[in-house]
C-alpha cells in the first residue's frame, strides 16, 4: 500500500531561537493534520538548536531538519522549498505561532479553489512579554474596511495592486502552491530586507489570492531588531517599488501613490528616531500630498512642533 501524499510542507527557518522554536512547532501539531512534514532550517544557530532538532527528529518522522551556514532567511526558505514534497507550502517563523484551526481552514480553502496561488490571514502583533499590540489589518485603511464583513476566507480583489499599496501580508500566515513558488523563483536573495513582500507581489501578479480577516497567528515584534534594520529595509522597499512601478504603477496609479506614501512615512519615522525633525516633517508632508491620511497629518504636525520647539542656533 503506497503512503498517502503529503498535504502540506511547513517551512520554519530559525537561527538561535531555541527558546521560541518548541512553541512554534507545538502550534503546528495543534493543527491536527493528517499528512504533513515540517522542514526546520537551522541557519547557523549556536544555541544548541541543531542537537535539539536531531533528537526530536528521531521520534518524529514528520520532522525534517536542514542545516545551513547562516546565509539568511531568504536562502533558508528557498532551500526548504526545493526540498519540500507537499503540493502546498506553509511558512512559519520560529518566534511566531499559529492558532488552532488556522492551517486546516487554509487547506480547505485551497481544495475548494485550486486556482489560488497563495492565501494569507490577519495576525496579531505581540511584544516579547506577550502584550497585545493589536491586529495587522486594522493598521491599513484598505484592509481595515475588510474587517467590517465576516471572517470567512475569500478571494482578494485586484490582489497585486492592493498588496502593492499596502504591505499587509505576514509571512507566518501564508500558504502557497509549491509550483507557484518554483515559477516565481522563490525569495530574492539580492534583497537585504522585504524579500517576502517582493515574493507576494510576484505571486499575486501570477494568479488569484485568498485571504481571511480573522486573526490566526501571533507575530512577535522585536523593537531592537526592527530598529537596527530600518535603513536597509527602507532601501529595499524603495527598490521593490521601482521594480513594480512599470507594471503595477501604470495600471494602478493610486496603488503606486499609496506605496510611495508608505515609504515616505517610514523615512519620516526613521528621521524622527535619528533626531532629524526637519527631514521627518518634510517626508510626512510629501507622503500627505500623495495619500492624505489623518495619521500622516498628525505625524507632520508632531514633527513640525518638535522643529519649532528646538533651540535655535545662530
Amino acid at each position: 500500500m503506497s503512503p498517502q501524499p503529503i498535504q502540506v510542507s511547513i517551512i520554519i527557518p530559525t537561527r538561535d531561537c531555541l527558546e521560541q522554536l518548541p512553541r512554534a512547532i507545538d502550534s503546528v501539531l495543534a493543527q491536527q493534520l493528517e499528512t504533513f512534514e515540517v522542514l526546520v532550517v537551522d541557519d547557523g544557530s549556536e544555541d544548541g538548536t541543531w542537537d535539539w532538532l536531531c533528537a526530536r527528529a528521531r521520534h518524529a518522522r514528520w520532522l525534517r531538519p536542514i542545516r545551513l551556514g547562516g546565509h539568511g532567511a531568504a536562502h533558508a526558505r528557498n532551500q526548504a522549498i526545493a526540498a519540500a514534497r507537499g503540493e502546498l507550502v506553509a511558512f512559519l517563523d520560529a518566534d511566531d505561532c499559529w492558532y488552532p484551526g488556522k492551517l486546516a481552514a487554509q487547506l480547505a480553502l485551497h481544495r475548494r479553489d485550486p486556482e489560488l496561488v497563495m492565501s494569507f490571514t490577519n495576525y496579531r502583533h505581540v511584544g516579547a512579554d506577550g502584550e497585545d499590540h493589536g491586529d495587522c489589518f486594522s493598521l491599513w485603511p484598505g484592509f481595515r474596511r475588510l474587517l467590517e464583513g465576516d471572517d470567512a476566507f475569500r478571494r482578494l480583489s485586484h490582489p497585486a495592486a492592493l498588496l502593492f499599496a499596502e504591505n499587509v501580508v505576514g509571512t507566518s500566515t501564508v500558504v502557497a502552491r509549491r509550483d507557484a513558488l518554483h515559477n516565481a523563483k522563490g525569495f530574492d536573495r539580492q534583497l537585504h530586507s522585504a524579500e517576502d513582500w517582493d515574493l507576494w507581489l510576484r505571486l499575486a501578479s501570477a494568479g488569484a489570492v485568498g485571504f481571511s480577516p480573522r486573526v490566526y497567528c501571533d507575530y512577535e515584534r522585536r523593537a531592537e531588531a526592527e530598529a537596527a534594520r530600518t535603513e536597509a529595509r527602507l532601501a529595499a522597499l524603495a527598490q521593490i517599488i521601482r521594480r513594480y512601478r512599470p507594471e503595477l504603477g501604470t495600471a494602478h496609479p493610486l496603488a503606486l501613490r499609496r506605496a510611495r506614501a508608505r515609504l515616505l512615512v517610514g523615512e519620516a519615522e526613521w528621521h524622527r528616531a535619528e533626531g532629524r525633525p526637519a527631514r521627518a516633517c518634510a517626508s510626512h508632508l510629501r507622503a500627505l500630498s500623495l495619500n492624505p491620511q489623518w495619521r500622516t497629518l498628525r505625524g507632520a504636525f508632531t514633527d513640525g512642533r518638535r522643529l519649532a520647539l528646538r533651540p535655535w542656533r545662530g
